[in-house]
């Protein structure tokens, strides 16, 4: 069973992206994984929900580094141990964040619509991205 929470480094997908970071100390991977989420979104034109919590984890740690935690830190490592984000990345992650959060196409909304869920998730995460600065 996976883990779920309304925080955005609350679920399995987020703490994977943390951890993957951490074990490499490098954004390489990272921002090639958040270059292929682009490339999906763009192609089918809907946020799936992995990536979803890929981009809403990625933002966390980008409000973590800039010191506006927004969460409890999921990774064995400090946020400042880890190198920043490119800055030209931060931007397409703030924009497709956004579209996971709000929509249209959003895989996580879609699953959270009709629960009482949705508020608190949205609230959280919609938080999150505002704390990247």
């Amino acid at each position: 069973m996976g883990a779920w929470g309304h925080g955005p480094l609350e679920n399995d997908g987020a703490s994977d992206f943390v951890y993957g970071i951490e074990d490499k100390k490098t954004w390489k991977a990272a921002v090639k994984e958040i270059k292929q989420v682009a490339k999906r979104v763009k192609k089918h034109d809907e946020v799936i929900s992995p990536d979803g919590e890929i981009l809403i984890a990625a933002a966390a740690l980008i409000a973590h580094q800039r010191g506006r935690p927004v969460n409890k830190w999921v990774g064995e490592n400090q946020p400042a141990d880890i190198p920043p984000f490119p800055p030209k990345i931060i931007d397409l992650i703030r924009t497709l964040a956004l579209r996971a959060i709000q929509g249209p196409g959003s895989e996580l909304r879609d699953l959270l619509q009709d629960t009482d869920e949705l508020d608190d998730w949205v609230d959280a995460s919609t938080k999150t991205v505002q704390a990247m600065g």
